[in-house]
């Protein structure tokens, strides 16, 4: 049994949950930074996150960061990196890859177009994206910097572009950005089940 209010705060949150704008990690290692992503994704109402763990480790969230955020999200395991291009590029999302050794000019996740779906990749720890990654992109990001150092913390990186890409959306009318109908009732069916 689910308690009206408890109906009400999940209606209240699907209600911002979007599509719009999705996530890929590429190889990120760290089950911190993994859970401190979800979480990211989660808090901005973001509802799917996608997935490419390292190959020599299982993927992982560490709970005490999530808050078991990653629970409440759809998550998209991929084994490759073209199988994730694919599932992406199949449902008409755009790529943005952040990459610190553009040459070229770069968006902000102030100017990043949003007049289709996006996805923002971000990459592991060490590396960054892989060059494929790179190859693949439709553009690349940049998160502007002032100081001595020449990156963020990939979830803080991810914390940044959501931020200001949340607010973007929210700017927009909502029939954008919303889920469907049909959408919201299947996550209300999942959410129940699983509360």
């Amino acid at each position: 049994f689910v308690l009206p209010e408890r109906i009400q705060r999940l209606t209240s949150v699907l209600e911002h949950r979007t599509r719009r704008i999705t996530l890929l990690l590429e190889r990120v290692h760290d089950a911190h930074n993994v859970a401190a992503c979800a979480r990211t994704c989660d808090a901005f109402g973001l509802q799917d996150l996608h997935i490419i763990p390292p190959e020599d480790k299982p993927l992982r969230f560490s709970k005490l960061v999530s808050s078991g955020a990653h629970r409440w999200l759809t998550v998209h395991v991929h084994d490759t990196l073209d199988s994730a291009l694919q599932a992406l590029r199949s449902s008409g999302y755009m790529l943005a890859v952040t990459d610190v050794s553009s040459e070229a000019p770069c968006d902000t996740p102030a100017s990043l177009p949003l007049d289709a779906p996006l996805c923002v990749a971000f990459g592991n720890e060490r590396d960054g994206v892989s060059q494929a990654l790179r190859a693949a992109a439709d553009m690349p990001l940049h998160i502007p910097m002032t100081g001595f150092v020449e990156s963020f913390n990939v979830s803080v990186a991810v914390a940044i572009a959501c931020s200001r890409l949340r607010e973007r959306i929210d700017a927009m009318p909502p029939a954008a950005w919303q889920l469907s109908t049909s959408e919201r009732a299947a996550l209300m069916d999942t959410w129940v089940i699983e509360d």
